[in-house]
């Protein structure tokens, strides 16, 4: 199996933030069967709430609009790319408003602590595995920070 390049890795994570904020899985390199955990928890594929239906894609995820909550990712970092095992490693700032509402989450909207609710930004270090060009998994981890808080390192 050929090696992806450190660009082509940091091509490939940015891709992923491409399709949250544009709420277009269809631009994103993953396999049907990428799993994603967040915080410990796994969140993809993820299972239509109350349904015994085929749990969601993140490509599926992130066609439905259920993201669309979070108005950009930025500023975004890569903090490492190991060619040889594939593996990518960001820090990227998800940016939430608190005012942008979405209908797949509308019970969120009455817990008044939910992110959803109040303007907020969420640092998260991200890790892909590549393989062939593709992600196969993803692991989070995250801490809910203050609107527009600065990422810790200079932004242009």
């Amino acid at each position: 199996t050929a090696r992806a390049s450190r660009a082509v890795l940091a091509a490939i994570a940015n891709r992923y933030f491409d399709g949250i904020e544009q709420a277009n899985g269809e631009i994103v390199p993953v396999t049907p069967q990428t799993s994603r955990v967040e915080n410990g928890v796994r969140t993809a594929p993820l299972p239509p709430e109350g349904s015994g239906n085929v749990p969601m894609s993140i490509r599926a995820s992130f066609n439905s609009g259920m993201f669309r909550y979070i108005k950009s990712i930025r500023p975004r970092r890569i903090l490492m790319a190991d060619e040889e095992r594939g593996i990518v490693h960001t820090m990227v700032m998800f940016q939430h408003p608190g005012n942008i509402r979405v209908p797949f989450w509308e019970k969120q909207y009455q817990d008044p602590q939910s992110i959803l609710v109040y303007p907020n930004s969420i640092g998260i270090f991200e890790t892909f595995k590549v393989q062939a060009g593709r992600i196969t998994h993803i692991t989070a981890q995250m801490v809910i920070l203050p609107y527009g808080q600065p990422p810790g390192w200079p932004v242009p």
